[in-house]
């Protein structure tokens, strides 16, 4: 398509509209549809992490947080330890862990929330959809400014990006959408600033990208788009430009580092300051993988499989990487000087911030900030498809790759995404109440199990095939505290309990216990070997048994006899709960992935 005519064809094949259509009426659209896809959080209640910081806000709860703290998890040293030795953090949790994030913009919105909604979870994603519908208004200015002729297409493929579900349907990944929002409305005054010469517009920028870092991790991220636009968008490029911005980022950095913040010893969380080689190792695999999803739909739930599915999803992603990047290429060439460079930073940036966001764990939260830039580049790829494939024109090859690679790009992100989008929302509200089920049934299989003791009891999980409720599960309880809520087991293979003597278990399995990666998460991948001890709340664990390198006997010895008749020892399997009776001297108890009884 090289000729004129072919040219003037391309153009007007986009919409046949006599009447402009109002930028308003399209966003209003594009928010509606969006609002739509998100609806069902409104009925969702709160999930997970939400619970851990309404009890820091009541102030009953290790991790100890505050208004501006909320996203303390766990900060390392005594409150690591203190987490393991009564729980809920399992025993072979690394006593390194951290996971400690500075957002004390989003930890204020949650808090002022709390303050006004109290345990009214609706209300709190109320406020998410407004917030969502104030991020699309601000990305239809963006994208009209810098790339007029596709802007509409590519806000409605923002607006239905199911990448979006998390942030926006999960109360606390609010830090996202404030990070992005604020990060948005820097862009916009930076430009004016830059093409207008508007000069109040360098100091609002500086103040909106301080709102954006202090919201979340994704401000680093969002500042790529800055970096691209002086880049590439900018007239008269001058990367000093970029130099008052330094003031903003280089304290941020120093106030995180000094302040502790980060996350350590987590297999899904890398961190570059503190390992910077391991950062760059994962990275190089994450960036890809990452890609692949944005462009592809790739499913990121696999990744922790197997390293070779993260070398797969990571291959999958660097060959869409080169072909959309060529095809991009050929498909701005047909672009007006002004919109060619806007497509082009636009891009960068999005590219550029899969490199911060690669330092999370590999999912679409991690994506939310790429979708900014990646949406109006499939809206033009995907006009330019369209247009290739109605020219005749055009060569068998080019319409054979461009049918290719339309149909790799529309049904991920035209066909699926709306879908998808509705149907995470809709988990994430099962997933809350399954949460809410399996704290109920233990609270009551742990009261009907024996007459309530004088102290606080120690609650055990002896196996359990869900490694992450049970994490958040002393968070969901409406009454007093446990003393202790252990897990000793996340492996779902058969397992046998038995009492060595008075005050001592063991469990052990003729497979290996740890031989998953989700079941070293909090050890940064690493698993215990013979010889581990960990001291608990009234018992030690140790490993005193191992098979090629992985555990297959656990022995728990309990202080006194008492404490451990006085420890409910319980099991959670396929979504219930079950009590197990502690054996006499010399006998066990067998429980599979399904089934369990005494022999």
């Amino acid at each position: 398509m090289s000729s004129s005519s072919s040219d003037n064809r391309y153009y007007n094949v986009n919409l046949r509209i006599r009447r402009p259509v109002s930028p308003r009426f399209i966003c209003l659209i594009c928010v509606l549809a969006a609002t739509l896809l998100a609806l069902p959080s409104l009925f969702s209640g709160f999930f997970y992490d939400d619970y851990m910081q309404i009890a820091q806000l009541e102030g009953w709860s290790v991790p100890h947080g505050g208004t501006f703290d909320l996203y303390n998890f766990a900060s390392g040293g005594k409150e690591t330890a203190q987490l393991i030795e009564h729980g809920p953090l399992p025993w072979w949790t690394s006593p390194n862990f951290q996971m400690h994030f500075w957002r004390p913009l989003a930890s204020a919105a949650i808090a002022l929330q709390y303050f006004v909604f109290g345990h009214h979870a609706a209300f709190y994603h109320l406020v998410s959809l407004l917030l969502q519908g104030a991020l699309i208004v601000a990305a239809g200015a963006l994208f009209r400014r810098a790339v007029p002729s596709i802007w509409a297409f590519g806000l409605l493929l923002f607006a239905i990006d199911d990448a979006h579900w998390d942030a926006v349907g999960w109360i606390a990944a609010i830090n996202g959408v404030l990070a992005l929002l604020t990060s948005i409305l820097s862009l916009l005054a930076y430009r004016r600033y830059r093409e207008e010469e508007w000069k109040p517009g360098l100091v609002l920028a500086l103040g909106a990208v301080a709102l954006s870092l202090l919201s979340g991790e994704a401000g680093v991220g969002a500042l790529g788009y800055l970096g691209a636009y002086e880049l590439i968008g900018a007239p008269r490029r001058r990367i000093t430009k970029l130099l008052p911005f330094a003031v903003v980022l280089v304290p941020y950095l120093i106030a995180y580092k000094l302040g502790g913040y980060g996350a350590r010893e987590h297999l899904g969380y890398l961190d570059p300051t503190s390992g910077p080689v391991t950062f760059l190792k994962g990275a190089a695999l994450r960036i890809p993988g990452l890609f692949g999803n944005l462009a592809l739909g790739v499913p990121l739930e696999l990744w922790w499989k197997s390293a070779q599915v993260r070398v797969l999803f990571a291959l999958i992603g660097l060959a869409a990487l080169i072909f959309t990047t060529l095809w991009l290429r050929a498909a701005a060439s047909k672009l007006p000087e002004h919109e060619r460079r806007g497509i082009y930073w636009l891009w960068l940036g999005a590219l550029l911030s899969l490199i911060p966001s690669s330092a999370g764990p590999p999912g679409q939260r991690t994506l939310f900030v790429a979708t900014l830039g990646a949406a109006p580049v499939f809206a033009l790829l995907l006009r330019d498809g369209w247009s290739r494939l109605r020219d005749r024109n055009e060569g068998a090859l080019r319409r054979g790759l461009a049918t290719a690679g339309f149909a790799l790009i529309v049904l991920p992100n035209v066909v699926l995404a709306p879908l998808l989008f509705l149907g995470k929302t809709l988990l994430l509200g099962k997933l809350a109440e399954y949460s809410s089920h399996m704290v109920s049934d233990t609270e009551r299989i742990v009261s009907e199990m024996k007459p309530a003791a004088s102290a606080p009891e120690r609650v055990a999980i002896v196996s359990t095939d869900d490694p992450l409720t049970l994490i958040y599960v002393p968070f969901l309880r409406n009454t007093a505290q446990w003393r202790a809520f252990w897990s000793f087991s996340t492996a779902s293979v058969p397992t046998t309990l038995r009492r060595v003597d008075a005050r001592t278990i063991e469990l052990s399995t003729t497979e290996r216990f740890f031989a998953s990666e989700l079941e070293t998460t909090l050890y940064g991948g690493k698993r215990p070997h013979l010889g581990s001890t960990v001291r608990l709340d009234g018992a030690t664990v140790a490993i005193v048994e191992e098979q090629d390198g992985y555990p297959t006997r656990t022995e728990i010895r309990f202080d006194t006899r008492q404490d451990l008749e006085e420890t409910r020892l319980i099991m959670w399997r396929d979504r219930a709960v079950f009590p197990v009776a502690l054996p006499e001297v010399g006998q066990s108890v067998a429980f599979g992935a399904r089934s369990w009884g005494l022999f």
